[in-house]
């Protein structure tokens, strides 16, 4: 099968590309770092060519000029009179005009890929949140900002971060490209502010668009798994908003009980068990909230979905798993640290999930009397 066959079979119709480069107008960040190109801008303007800039600039024409230069109305005005005002706004305009060429360059050919695969592209700059809306795959710019620097880096995560946020529940498909030799090191800051799934992000380095077949690769890996993709993201999102409803919940319960209540329990169970109040009610807490969690119909109808996961084009990448997998599991299996500095943690006896694993002489022993305790409705676990 084709790429472009394999795009139409997962929907994926729409592209859009957001770069800084594509803003009709810079804005004052974009020329942060051209202080002496503006002081001599400042030095070198006619009476009547200030005046014309403090027309178009309008009411904050008073400010100092110190001001006006991180003002984006000031730059726009500037902007818009460059061919009026001549020689003395070239030099102003001349590094970032080069980065803006060479970006458009590059937005070029990522454009003239994805329409060659029947993609219909639209790009834009640092405005594009309604594009994003009904777009299959964002190619968008690390540094949304000429600078590029870590404003620049705060501001692409956090337009596109806003941009996505109505449509969690089916996110596009990204690719991050930058011509920055930090685009590797930044990948997960930028997945998981923006909190974009792992199988439906990838990153490409601008200077590779100029090798054939780079970005197609990309895309390919991307639109193979975007049905387990959708399926996963469905999930996350029921899973997110389920979560804050079963705390909602859970407190809303928790808060019913009388001082009355927490005394009896203190009498009739725990004082038995020499268990504090603060670690049982934590306990019970975390078994509320996942019995509140295990309610919610939009996250249970979410994980029937991913029954039958294909795994065959998943294999494992090696024996242990990834980190991500095994930090995934360690929380799984222990408790927090933090939990410990509860009285009771440590030496209590058995509490909500503890598992007791017996020595194999008494096991065998009493093996008749285990069976029959694991046949009842013991809440704990026994193991050899």
């Amino acid at each position: 099968m084709t790429l472009a066959a394999l795009l139409k079979e997962r929907d994926i119709e729409r592209a859009l590309i957001v770069d800084d480069a594509c803003d009709p107008v810079p804005r004052a960040r974009d020329l942060a770092g051209q202080q002496g190109e503006w002081a001599t801008f400042n030095d070198d303007l006619l009476p009547d060519q200030r005046a014309s800039i403090d027309v178009r600039y309008g009411a904050g024409a008073a400010k100092p000029f110190a001001e006006k230069i991180t003002d984006d109305n000031y730059v726009a005005a500037v902007w818009e009179l460059r061919e009026d005002l001549g020689a003395v706004a070239e030099p102003l305009f001349e590094s970032y005009l080069a980065n803006q060429a060479r970006d458009l360059d590059y937005v070029q050919k990522v454009r003239d890929a994805l329409t060659a695969l029947g993609l219909d592209c639209t790009e834009r700059g640092r405005e594009f949140a309604d594009q994003a809306m009904t777009a299959d795959v964002i190619v968008i710019d690390l540094y949304l900002g000429s600078a590029q620097d870590e404003d620049a880096f705060v501001a692409s995560r956090a337009l596109l971060r806003d941009a996505l946020q109505p449509r969690r529940a089916e996110p596009p498909l990204v690719i991050l490209m930058s011509r920055s030799t930090r685009l590797g090191q930044n990948r997960d800051i930028f997945r998981d502010d923006v909190g974009l799934l792992e199988s439906g992000f990838r990153i490409l380095a601008k200077k590779d668009l100029d090798q054939d077949g780079v970005l197609e690769r990309q895309l390919e890996r991307l639109a193979q798994h975007a049905s387990e993709t959708r399926k996963l993201a469905r999930f996350f999102d029921s899973l997110e908003r389920g979560v804050a409803d079963a705390a909602s919940r859970t407190l809303l319960l928790a808060r019913r009980l009388r001082l009355s209540d927490i005394a009896q329990i203190q009498h009739l169970l725990l004082d038995f068990e020499g268990e504090p109040t603060g670690s049982y009610l934590v306990d019970v807490f975390d078994r509320v909230m996942q019995h509140e969690i295990e309610r919610d119909t939009d996250v249970i109808a979410a994980a029937t979905a991913l029954e039958n996961f294909p795994t065959a084009q998943h294999p494992p990448p090696y024996v242990a798993g990834s980190a991500d997998l095994q930090a995934l599991v360690e929380r799984m299996l222990t408790q927090n640290p933090e939990r410990l500095q509860l009285r009771g943690s440590i030496h209590s006896p058995v509490t909500f999930g503890d598992l007791l694993r017996l020595p194999e002489a008494y096991a065998a022993d009493h093996s008749a009397a285990l069976r029959a305790w694991s046949d009842t409705d013991n809440a704990v676990e026994a193991a050899r």
